[in-house]
């Protein structure tokens, strides 16, 4: 399997931070969720299956929504050119099913009936390595 830049950049500012704290994982109304471990934390909306913060303490690392509107980190399928613009709309707009275990999320998007694609995203909590482990499929 690939490793993304994100989970680098999330592993190696995990990393920098060395304490022993417990992680949680919370879920709000909306389905949406946050994953805390030690001193970082991670924030990811079901519809796109989007992960729209990474904090280290209380200081944002990621591109915000009001700054971009492609804001957060997210999977598109490559080479653009066998796709074009803007991408699939199941993959990256609607609702993500989502099942929880006690350090992990897992995302499933609805089948794409255009690329027939179906996209699984995974976030572990790594309590040892104070890093999220985030796996694309």
């Amino acid at each position: 399997m690939r490793k993304f830049f994100l989970s680098a950049v999330i592993s190696l500012v995990a990393l920098i931070t060395g304490h022993t704290q417990s992680k949680e994982i919370r879920a709000n109304s909306d389905g949406d969720f946050a994953i805390r471990n030690k001193s970082v934390s991670l924030s990811v909306i079901m519809l796109g299956g989007r992960i729209v913060s990474f904090r280290h303490g209380n200081c944002e690392i990621i591109t915000q929504g009001s700054e971009h509107v492609n804001f957060g980190s997210t999977l598109w399928l490559g080479p653009q050119s066998n796709w074009g613009w803007p991408p699939y709309k199941t993959l990256d707009e609607e609702k993500y099913q989502a099942l929880f275990s006690t350090d992990s999320i897992y995302l499933k998007s609805q089948p794409d009936t255009i690329s027939g694609f179906q996209l699984t995203k995974s976030i572990r909590s790594d309590k040892k390595a104070n890093c999220f482990v985030i796996t694309y499929t």
